[in-house]
């Protein structure tokens, strides 16, 4: 019995060396560790990108620039305090009222040592303006952007929290209108719909339009990052009108605000500067990552993710 025991034990140490040795050799293994150590290697840069930026006018050009192709430079200006959107950037009131939160955090993410920033965003003749403070917004939201600053994950899950309470109580207190049609006047009817309405030519047949929706199962299937596009298709059996759609460059954060009509089975080709053919996003820069993990990223216009690639 004793010999027996005198063999037990050392037959247990040996089992626990082992699993030690396996354990180790796990965490030294790179298969286990280049998802974790590549989003935190990204995650590090954009920080360090982000913190490098400095209150000027010089590096806020540059960065406005990078944002939005939408972005009027000419009006915008760091000592003024102010950036202008042009006319196509949002679709709708509800996405004025959310771009203007969300951009009003990013700049003071960006810029924290702004104290004050007017944004205004153009949409079908109306200006939708905020001049909320840096402290207001950060009461408001409560965050601390000296932390988002530092921080990209921290950044991520506050865009998380923006849901359409909060867009609603934010426009609610700091958006004002310029140019808003009376309460009880009615819009005109926009050339489309004016066509739409007519009654058809007594010569002339009328013929059905396709059937136009605002929501499809668009995917991402094909991102050149040399040549600066990416190819969206439209697999579904009906047209998908982009309006409020948005293709993001995820490192980066570029955000592309898209218009059109993607046919059934259609590939729109979105050009980050311009091409020949397709949607021209119409940045001055490049926006695609060529040596790291850049996802291009499809919005709908609710804001939910559709694909990346």
């Amino acid at each position: 019995m004793k010999k027996r025991k005198s063999l037990i034990l050392p037959l247990l140490g040996l089992l626990l060396l082992a699993c030690a040795v396996c354990f180790v050799a796990a965490s030294l293994n790179p298969a286990t560790r280049s998802a974790d150590t590549g989003e935190a290697t990204i995650n590090a840069v954009i920080d360090e990108g982000i913190t490098a930026l400095t209150c000027d006018e010089a590096p806020f050009t540059e960065r406005l620039a990078a944002t939005s192709s939408f972005i009027d430079l000419e009006r915008s200006s760091f000592a003024g305090g102010v950036v202008y959107f042009n006319e196509g950037y949002v679709e709708t009131e509800y996405f004025a009222h959310k771009k203007l939160l969300e951009d009003s955090a990013r700049f003071y993410r960006d810029f924290p040592c702004l104290d004050q920033l007017e944004i205004v965003i153009e949409l079908e003749g109306r200006q939708y303006r905020t001049d909320v403070s840096q402290a207001d917004l950060a009461g408001f939201l409560a965050v601390d952007f000296e932390t988002l600053h530092a921080d990209i994950e921290q950044w991520r899950a506050f865009l998380a929290t923006v849901d359409k309470a909060k867009v609603e109580a934010f426009a609610e207190r700091f958006v004002a209108i310029e140019g808003a049609l009376a309460p009880a006047q009615e819009a005109a009817p926009t050339q489309a719909v004016r066509a739409l309405q007519a009654e058809p030519s007594p010569t002339t047949k009328a013929r059905p339009s396709p059937t136009v929706i605002n929501a499809g199962n668009l995917a991402i299937i094909k991102v050149e990052k040399d040549d600066e596009y990416v190819d969206i298709l439209n697999p579904g059996a009906e047209a998908v009108d982009l309006a409020g759609w948005h293709l993001l460059s995820e490192k980066g954060e570029q955000n592309c605000a898209l218009s059109g009509v993607i046919q059934p089975g259609q590939t729109l080709r979105v050009w980050a500067a311009a091409g020949e053919t397709g949607f021209s996003c119409g940045f001055e820069t490049t926006i695609w990552n060529n040596s790291e993990s850049d996802p291009a990223v499809l919005l709908d216009p609710q804001g939910v993710e559709v694909s990346r690639r």
